[in-house]
């Protein structure tokens, strides 16, 4: 390929690209506030949570770890409903199945689907995508906690 047409050849994969970044951008944002974000302060009194203390309970959400629950755990920071620690740890282990599924996905598909002689550039183009929205992810973490944790203690809706 000459010179002059390798720069717009890769300017047109990157636009082509555009919608896996955004949606490894939108699925690390999401996986990472919530799990960085949220679940530190989502904490269950032991007989709601196998006997286990906060530390544990927050080192289990780090093993099972992943998606897009930032909406459920938000509010269950403010008006906890979820009645369990094993209900919670369920969708943070579904969060990272589908988080997995995806990132294996859009991989497979770019390295498939993109031309050979800029695929090394394509999947290196969408690689940032990532540390993208754990770093967007980290800076909306901090305000969100500390907007949640001024806001009130926090209401337990279950009545057992």
């Amino acid at each position: 390929m000459s010179e002059w047409k390798e720069p717009i050849s890769k300017f047109k994969t990157f636009v082509g690209l555009l919608k896996f970044i955004l949606i490894f951008v939108v699925l690390y944002f999401a996986q990472y506030f919530v799990n960085q974000g949220l679940l530190e302060i989502t904490i269950y009194d032991c007989a709601h949570s196998f006997g286990k203390g906060p530390y544990a309970q927050y080192r289990w959400y780090q093993v099972l770890y992943q998606v897009l629950l930032a909406i459920v755990f938000v509010v269950n920071t403010m008006f906890v409903f979820i009645p369990h620690f094993a209900i919670a740890s369920f969708f943070v282990l579904l969060e990272g199945i589908i988080g997995g599924i995806v990132y294996v996905n859009v991989y497979s598909y770019v390295h498939k689907n993109t031309p050979e002689h800029v695929r090394e550039f394509a999947l290196s183009v969408v690689s940032p995508a990532q540390t993208l929205g754990v770093v967007l992810a980290a800076f909306a973490a901090i305000p969100a906690h500390n907007l949640i944790c001024d806001y009130t203690t926090p209401k337990i809706l279950w009545l057992f």
